[in-house]
């Protein structure tokens, strides 16, 4: 069995009570690092892992042994405390990143972009929430574009004799149709005043 003071590492300092090493060995934890890391390396590090915490159930129970029942039941109560603390911290957190979503899907964004910055500005990463909020008002403006550049008609097919310019008659015609017939004079009379300066 390693010593504690390898164990701990940084986290040990002399002088530590038994309660502070028992506290200090319950935070080794290892995160799943295996998308990180080779299949090999993430293996020793579960295995470094799990003897990490086996060493620390067995500092455990060497405290918990020296304790007396009233003692036991403070520390339990205590831990329990502690584990509902961070459970409502972790509620409040969800809550607030709930409400953060809402108000950026309201804004236009969509939801997996909106459930990002939602994280990004509870969590304090205002360098990842203003990057989300730059590529939401790029796919606004993308989208904008896009909507104008299928609104804009197809011009239309072979009718107009002299291509580069306005068909008048083709205009007016349309205008008339639509019932517009003040639109429907000005083509007429644009189409006067081209044959008259030709």
């Amino acid at each position: 069995m390693a010593d504690i003071k390898t164990l701990l590492g940084d986290e040990y300092k002399e002088g530590m009570t038994d309660a502070e090493i028992v506290a200090a060995v319950q935070k080794l934890t290892l995160p799943d690092m295996a998308q990180f890391v080779a299949k090999e390396d993430y293996d020793k590090l579960k295995r470094a892992s799990d003897t990490n915490a086996s060493e620390a159930k067995s500092w455990k129970d060497k405290y918990n042994s020296t304790l007396s029942e009233t003692e036991r039941q403070k520390q339990e109560a205590e831990e329990a405390r502690k584990a509902t603390e961070d459970r409502l911290a972790e509620l409040e957190r969800k809550d607030k990143i709930s409400n953060t979503k809402d108000k950026y899907i309201e804004a236009g964004f969509n939801p997996k972009l909106a459930l990002e910055t939602a994280e990004a500005f509870v969590d304090g990463k205002m360098d990842v929430m203003l990057a989300n909020i730059t590529k939401h008002a790029t796919n606004v403006a993308n989208e904008e574009k896009d909507k104008a550049l299928h609104g804009t008609p197809a011009p239309p097919a072979g009718g107009n004799p002299n291509p580069g310019k306005i068909d008048y008659d083709a205009e007016r015609e349309k205008a008339l149709s639509e019932g517009d017939f003040t639109k429907a004079a000005y083509y007429e009379r644009m189409k006067n005043e081209e044959n008259f300066s030709s």
